[in-house]
């Protein structure tokens, strides 16, 4: 699934005032350390590597989603593969609005 415009502006956002990070050892950290409300995976990782986030964020109770590939780059780090967003306020917006395109691509009504 790709993120939205409006999805990717948030994460943006986000990165801009400190409430994201990427990369293997900020994510990382940031679940363990309970500051992670959206976990986002980029559709290119390996499948390896999506498991053991997958793992990581149940155990954590942090939601997981795989956003697409590139999602990163509105970060400023192309090259990374996985998010952490740090803020509740943001992270719901950013599922609110995965939602909302899913919804609209038909997958699920959103009664689900």
């Amino acid at each position: 699934m790709e993120m939205s415009k409006r999805a990717l502006s948030l994460l943006g956002l986000a990165c801009g005032a400190g409430k994201a990070v990427s990369g293997f050892t900020a994510v990382n950290k940031a679940v363990e350390a309970g500051r992670a409300h959206l976990l986002l995976l980029d559709g290119d990782m390996t499948q390896d590597s999506r498991d053991k986030y997958f793992s990581l964020a149940k155990k954590h109770s942090v939601p997981c989603i795989t956003a697409g590939e590139g999602f990163c780059a509105y970060m400023g780090h192309p090259e990374r593969k996985a998010a952490a967003v740090c803020d509740a306020g943001f992270s719901a917006e950013i599922l609110k609005e995965i939602n909302n395109t899913l919804i609209n691509a038909g997958v699920f009504s959103g009664n689900e």
